[in-house]
């Protein structure tokens, strides 16, 4: 299967290419200072051109682990857009990450509408939510595959900023208490 890493330059882009090719994936890197929007967009186009009918994206502040080789209830006569859980560092709980796996159908369906969310600060979530398409999604807790947002230090303010915008708190002392140790 195809995954298409995002990456702004987290550190951890590096590690989260290896353990994708670890894991038998075939890695196409998408780093670059372009919005979510723009490299979601390009996911969409590249994976409808390439082969296959399941394909997956996972940003680059994933450690993933190796339950990302598991796809749960995949049924390609159907769109499929499944998103993994995993242990979220912001919130020192376990939450949604971003590894998804979608087939060919549910990019269909994402690609016609992505130029709506164009200006939306969360575009992803944005087509997640289109009626003809949210029936088609779901979050797999059933497993863990992965560690999100670990080791981001260096991008703090820029994370801290961008939760304050969506208005999710988090317990950054409790966080900074931990990475302190």
């Amino acid at each position: 299967m195809k995954v298409w890493v995002f990456s702004i330059g987290e550190s951890t882009t590096e590690l989260c290419c290896e353990l994708m090719e670890r894991y038998g994936f075939e890695v196409v890197l998408l780093q670059d200072a372009t919005t979510l929007w723009s490299k979601l967009k390009r996911f969409y186009t590249e994976a409808l051109a390439s082969e296959g009918d399941m394909f997956m994206r996972i940003d680059a502040d994933i450690i993933p682990n190796s339950n990302v080789k598991v796809v749960n209830g995949h049924n390609s006569r159907y769109p499929f857009w499944q998103c993994s859980a995993g242990f979220d560092w912001y919130k020192q709980d376990r939450g949604p990450i971003s590894i998804h796996y979608m087939n060919r159908a549910a990019i269909g369906l994402c690609l016609k509408d992505i130029d709506k969310a164009e200006h939306e600060s969360r575009p992803e979530t944005f087509v997640w939510r289109l009626t003809k398409l949210n029936p088609y999604t779901h979050i797999d807790w059933t497993l863990n595959r992965g560690l999100h947002g670990y080791g981001q230090i260096d991008q703090r303010e820029r994370i801290k900023n961008l939760k304050d915008e969506r208005h999710q708190a988090y317990d950054w002392e409790l966080v900074e208490a931990i990475e302190a140790l």
